[in-house]
């Protein structure tokens, strides 16, 4: 002991104690450094990826964004194959690129893959805390077990909703007639046409496309989800450095954003007052405030009376158990996050597909006149289109599963975290590590689909064309697992709803010297068509 104490002192003698200590805090803060950044490469045999770029310097990421952000991930994939780790400073990232893979770990590890965490954008943008696609563990299971049966009673796979989306999908028809004329953005009303079925099924009534407050809540819901229109540099900083939303440094975007978090924000009902700004509506949250004040149990009028009875019920368990600790799964405060993800969920995802259909349908006529010929033929100009008459369409059926599988409007879907260090092959992914399904990687596979680039579909048809191939594991836009989308069959009906009642009556075309660009806008979650615009010809 006494032979290191002095050794110690004959150091400090030799090379002073400032030298000392600096050399000691050099040391220190080189571990700290190498262990944040590299440490999980130490520990674990990660999947290949490529280099890591260490905190703080994966902020040049930012002010160098990939001009085809989604397109990258097809990249690596490529290059580092169906499992790939990506590494930005202290995030982590596994991409899975092929269907066996989300079966092995998605589906098969549900356990310790299902979790999931809201990013800093959204927590940022808004008061978002759980909700139904961000909440974990048992409140998740309860509150996704509920969402859905509301879903159900409100006609979700039923004849009700049906009926709803096909009244819409007439309204959607006359509006675009008003356009007849003239070549004209379809996406405001595709928007407002798909965000008005869950308008019906939440709030118990629909909204008129030109209602000032309607068209504000639309706007603000996909600068939320997409961010189309802002330049890439300054949105890659925003999904960073979401900390800047809250400074006046990124000027016009920074205000786009932070004002859209008045879409959906209620928090707790006692900061109501605060939140309400002259000329700039909080849709939501007047909506959710005021059912509470005209709520009555015997009278339940949309999803958000059930919102508030499960509430009240589980605050009436709370009190008989006399447990202040315990935590509902639900409460009046949180009802604003899952009448959110309702809209999330239900509006940019369903638009935007139909959107893609539409430039399919104006850029590839021999398409859209199969098309046109299969609905005439099965359903006349006499009927509206019916769930029904689906089987007898197959050619429509597998148009419509192509445009989901060439286009996927959400080409990573919603990352997935891990609850505990999973195995996967040779390889270990760390506790708390993001997990994406590199969905259009998957889609545009030339191992998994031939010709995948080409729109095509007949790859869903049977040899006599009479009967629709299902698209197996290799089709995975909705997702897989537990995780699943919620609202799979609403969408899947209001696609098919919407399109086919669209092409009964039009016929449409793109303006004078365009061919159509299937390219697609530099998005947050979601991959839109470029801005185009369309001629629709009433047949």
């Amino acid at each position: 002991m006494s032979s290191v104490v002095n050794l110690l002192l004959s150091v400090i003698e030799y090379i002073g104690i400032a030298n000392l200590l600096t050399t000691i805090t050099i040391c220190l803060v080189t571990f700290w450094y190498i262990r944040m950044n590299y440490g999980a490469s130490f520990h674990y045999r990660l999947p290949p990826g490529p280099p890591v770029i260490p905190y703080p310097f994966d902020f040049l990421m930012a002010l160098f964004p990939s001009s085809n952000r989604f397109g990258r991930m097809i990249f690596l994939s490529k290059r580092y194959g169906d499992i790939t780790c990506l590494q930005l400073g202290r995030r982590m990232i596994i991409m899975i690129s092929s269907p066996s893979l989300v079966k092995e770990l998605i589906v098969k590890q549900a356990d310790v893959t299902s979790n999931r965490s809201a990013p800093p954008f959204f927590t940022s943008v808004m008061d978002y805390k759980g909700g139904i696609i961000f909440s974990d563990g048992v409140p998740w299971q309860e509150i996704r077990r509920f969402s859905l049966s509301a879903l159900r009673n409100f006609g979700m796979g039923r004849k009700g909703i049906e009926t709803r989306i096909q009244e819409e999908a007439r309204n959607l028809c006359n509006a675009f007639a008003q356009h007849s004329s003239e070549a004209f953005d379809a996406m405001h009303l595709t928007n407002a046409a798909v965000s008005n079925i869950i308008c019906s099924i939440t709030f118990g009534r629909r909204l008129e496309y030109d209602d000032p407050v309607f068209m504000d809540m639309i706007q603000r819901l996909r600068n939320v989800t997409s961010g189309v229109g802002i330049n890439p540099i300054i949105r890659e900083l925003m999904m960073r450095f979401p900390i800047l939303l809250k400074t006046p440094l990124l000027g016009k975007p920074r205000q786009t954003f932070w004002e859209s978090r008045h879409l959906a924000w209620v928090g707790r009902t006692s900061r109501c007052d605060v939140i309400r700004l002259p000329n700039n509506p909080n849709f939501i949250t007047k909506e959710v405030i005021e059912h509470i004040e005209s709520y009555h149990s015997s009278d339940i009028r949309d999803i958000i009376d059930m919102y508030l009875t499960e509430a009240e019920r589980l605050e009436e368990e709370k009190k008989k158990a006399k447990e202040d600790k315990l935590k509902p799964y639900l409460n009046k405060d949180d009802i604003w996050m899952c009448v959110f993800d309702l809209f999330l969920a239900g509006t940019e995802t369903t638009s935007t597909a139909l959107l893609w259909f539409l430039l399919v349908m104006a850029a590839k006529p021999d398409v859209q006149e199969k098309v046109i010929s299969e609905i005439d033929r099965v359903v006349g100009r006499e009927r509206a289109p019916c769930m029904e008459d689906r089987k007898d369409m197959p050619y429509t059926d597998a148009t419509l599963i192509e445009v989901l599988r060439y286009r996927p409007v959400a080409p990573l879907g919603v990352p997935h975290v891990t609850a505990k260090d999973v195995e996967i092959g040779d390889y270990t992914i760390p506790r708390d590590t993001e997990i994406m399904i590199n969905i259009i990687g998957i889609h545009l596979d030339p191992r998994l689909w031939d010709e995948p680039e080409e729109f095509n579909p007949h790859r869903f048809l049977s040899e006599d064309g009479k009967t629709v191939i299902k698209p197996q594991d290799a089709f995975t836009v909705f997702g897989a697992g537990r995780r699943v989308c919620l609202g799979e069959q609403l969408a899947r009906m209001e696609f098919y709803l919407f399109a086919t009642t669209l092409m009964q009556r039009f016929r449409f075309r793109l303006p004078e010297g365009e061919s159509g660009d299937f390219g697609f806008e530099h998005c947050l979650g979601t991959i839109a068509p470029k801005n185009f615009k369309i001629l629709a010809q009433e047949r």
